[in-house]
């Protein structure tokens, strides 16, 4: 704890000294509110058996009221608040409000100071695991057509980041320090993650890697993540290929693993369809991310005792022409754990009241 204070506090002294750079030169960044959304999104998730077996479920799934709030305060500051205030089992948004391991109401709350090819964050945002399965929005996504990685781990941490874009190579490399998705209250728990990531973009190939080192459940026992993402953008077609590699020991590195990929394609400005598949294993022991051998909403596992394997397919539909801010969203999804198909059909939307003041 010290240590993470140590830090805290070295950080808030170079963004005081680069403030002052910053306002001396008169390049500070002028004061006021640059984001103010408010997403709203309701779904409908029938679980149905198939060949002949599976029983029958329903859930509202990612159901949710979702708010954006950001503005520069100047000097080179911005604040960034993202918060969920509404899900199927409310309750447990504001419950688990000091819980690391679990998620609720604020996903993100940072104040960022910018200067130059350097930026650096201090409060509530995401651990920067590089895996592009986890790039959209919350409210964009659902959980039927996701990994048991992404599903499991609670990537929304207290922390600090460091970040530096080298132009001439077109990279950013970020240091993270964080509370662990592994532990159970922020900061009583008293266990931390520490990342290293870097991104780059050349031509139609966007990487990235990280390597993250976080506490675990236990003692001194903590866990080794590595990741790999890719995507390609093309002019209608965009490729993701995630690998991520997680340990608990030395003397197997390889321990548990997981890839997807996806492949998306926009047949128009109203309409994009996108296939997905992913594979993870999880090697000799005990589940490192499973808490209770069930299956969520009949479909979803929450605990791995053999190869996970899972396939689906989204669509989304724009109604609206010109316009992305209302969205019909389907997604049909099956996996080796389960007799049932899973089927999600969801309408979001997204109210973006910059629109209105900027007018």
């Amino acid at each position: 704890m010290k240590k993470l204070y140590t830090l805290i506090a070295a950080m808030f002294c170079c963004a005081l000294a680069f403030s002052q750079e910053a306002e001396e030169s008169e390049t500070s960044t002028k004061a006021g509110l640059t984001d103010l959304q408010l997403i709203l999104r309701a779904d409908a998730t029938p679980v149905v058996p198939r060949n002949g077996a599976g029983k029958s479920n329903f859930s509202f799934d990612r159901s949710s009221i979702y708010t954006i709030v950001a503005g520069d305060i100047g000097g080179g500051f911005s604040f960034y608040l993202h918060n969920h205030w509404f899900a199927p089992h409310p309750e447990e948004l504001y419950n688990k409000t000091g819980h690391s391991d679990y998620t609720n109401w604020i996903d993100y709350a940072q104040l960022t100071y910018t200067t130059g090819n350097w930026a650096f964050d201090l409060g509530k945002g995401m651990i920067p695991i590089a895996d592009w399965n986890n790039d959209p929005y919350d409210w964009e996504v659902s959980t039927i057509a996701n990994t048991f990685f992404y599903n499991s781990v609670q990537s929304y941490q207290y922390g600090i980041n460091a970040a530096y874009t080298a132009e001439s190579i077109n990279s950013t490399f970020k240091v993270n320090v964080s509370t662990s998705p592994f532990g159970e209250k922020f900061f009583s728990s008293k266990k931390y993650s520490y990342s290293l990531n870097w991104t780059g973009e050349f031509g139609v190939w966007q990487p990235m890697a990280s390597f993250t080192y976080a506490d675990g459940y236990e003692g001194d026992q903590g866990f080794g993540i590595f990741a790999f993402g890719n995507k390609f953008n093309f002019d209608k077609f965009t490729v993701t290929l995630d690998y991520i590699n997680m340990t608990d020991t030395w003397s197997s590195p390889l321990r548990r693993t997981t890839v997807d990929l996806a492949l998306q394609y926009k047949i128009s400005e109203a309409f994009d369809i996108c296939l997905k598949g992913g594979y993870e294993s999880n090697g000799e022991g005990e589940d490192l991310l499973g808490w209770d051998e069930t299956l969520e909403y009949g479909y979803v596992p929450t605990y791995m005792d053999k190869d996970y394997k899972f396939g689906s397919i989204s669509m989304n539909i724009y109604p609206l022409r010109n316009n992305k801010d209302l969205r019909i969203l389907f997604n049909a999804a099956i996996n080796n754990y389960s007799d049932n198909l899973a089927m999600n059909i969801g309408v979001l939307y997204v109210l973006d009241f910059m629109k209105f003041i900027n007018k």
